[in-house]
């Protein structure tokens, strides 16, 4: 078997020639029959190339940056508004408590899967942690006995934050969806992320979506009315008797058991626990009259923001959610498709970027494509020169 000059190059005709001559074809038959028909060889592998890339990049195959590690214990970080009531801090941690004795009852007699639980309380933070047997002799996954404890414990609506962790290796309350916004102002802000929540909320394979804006409870906001000043009121003047009448004004210390006791006048409990005291309270002026409160000011409720974050100068707020497993990555391109496109619409002044692990998995996939692009050419460039062709 000979081969055409006119159809080979020099190297590829010795090449060939080559396998020909040592009688070994049969071993090699789409070696030569890539050899005799290049074009065609070279098209195939460029569909094969665009059909693989077609398929990574779409939502067939889901991919997962860091892999999912179970460990031997879970951990529960539950948060409310700041500034509620100890009590209901301490209702809620009886609610994750008897939600481990349930989850010890439905496994006993089947499985081993609970061995104790660590219940801290503080302040407006209830965390958990709860300690697996080992995979040895349990059945039941970590994920499985998450799901199942999640579901005893039920909906808490006051809270801000409620995540179960079960991963080694990294973070076990890091979410797998982080979003970093911005605004110049926090009105925006607050509106945007409402819709940015709403939105990934309305998936079925994402829970636990949260916001790093801290609202404490709701809280009054005082504004002057134009009358005000021409009587020599200013807001910083109404805000201190508001104070003195709510909060309380110390007049006298006592020395008790070796430490000072303040002694605070202010007004009954009845009248401090209820909002409409204050179309009864008034104000005093300079001149030393008396004048209703509701003549001289304005007052609306607001969620109170305990913590504002700033990047670049800009007011932020990172928003967060978790996926169930393998949901991720379709999730995400869904997200980026349907949504993003018209939340830049509505919002120009508000900003968003990858935050967290997404952030780190798109810059390195970022880099990953420009490597690799160097990759191929340095191979070809050592090939062409390798062959001198």
């Amino acid at each position: 078997m000979t081969f055409r000059k006119s159809r080979f190059s020099k190297i590829q005709r010795r090449f060939a020639q080559g396998i020909v001559n040592s009688g070994k074809t049969k071993y090699m038959p789409v070696l030569v029959s890539a050899l005799r028909r290049r074009y065609t060889a070279v098209a195939c592998f460029v569909s094969i190339l665009i059909i693989v890339m077609s398929i990574s990049s779409s939502n067939w195959l889901t991919r997962s940056f860091l892999p999912n590690v179970e460990d031997d214990e879970m951990t529960i970080a539950i948060s409310i508004p700041s500034g509620s009531p100890f009590s209901r801090t301490i209702e809620i941690g009886k609610k994750v408590e008897d939600a481990g004795y349930k989850t010890i009852e439905h496994y006993e007699g089947k499985d081993e899967a609970i061995k104790g639980i660590l219940l801290i309380l503080n302040e407006n933070k209830i965390n958990a942690y709860i300690n697996l047997h080992d995979p040895s002799i349990r059945e039941a996954s970590a994920k499985d006995i998450a799901n199942l404890y999640r579901e005893y414990i039920g909906d808490i609506p006051d809270a801000e934050s409620f995540t179960i962790g079960t991963q080694i290796g990294r973070d076990r309350s890091a979410p797998d969806i982080e979003f970093n916004i911005t605004s110049t102002t926090s009105k925006k802000l607050l509106e945007a992320s409402e819709e940015f929540m709403g939105k990934l909320r309305s998936y079925d394979s994402v829970y636990d979506v949260s916001t790093s804006i801290n609202s404490a409870a709701t809280e009054l906001q005082i504004s002057l009315k134009p009358n005000a000043e021409k009587i020599g009121l200013t807001l910083g003047e109404i805000s201190r008797q508001v104070r003195q009448a709510y909060y309380g004004e110390e007049v006298q210390r006592l020395p008790r058991d070796g430490e000072d006791v303040r002694v605070m006048v202010h007004y009954p409990k009845k009248l401090r626990r209820s909002i409409d005291s204050l179309t009864k309270f008034r104000i005093r002026t300079p001149d030393g009259r008396e004048v209703p409160f509701m003549s001289v000011a304005n007052v609306s409720q607001s969620p109170g923001i305990t913590k504002i974050e700033r990047i670049d100068g800009k007011t932020s707020a990172t928003i967060s959610a978790y996926a169930f497993e393998g949901e991720k990555s379709r999730v995400m391109a869904v997200f980026r498709e349907s949504f993003l496109p018209l939340f830049d619409d509505k919002y120009p002044e508000v900003s968003w970027d990858f935050s967290g692990e997404a952030e780190g998995e798109d810059e390195f996939f970022a880099q990953i494509r420009f490597y690799a692009l160097a990759a191929i050419l340095t191979m070809f460039a050592l090939l062409s020169i390798a062959f001198r062709s």
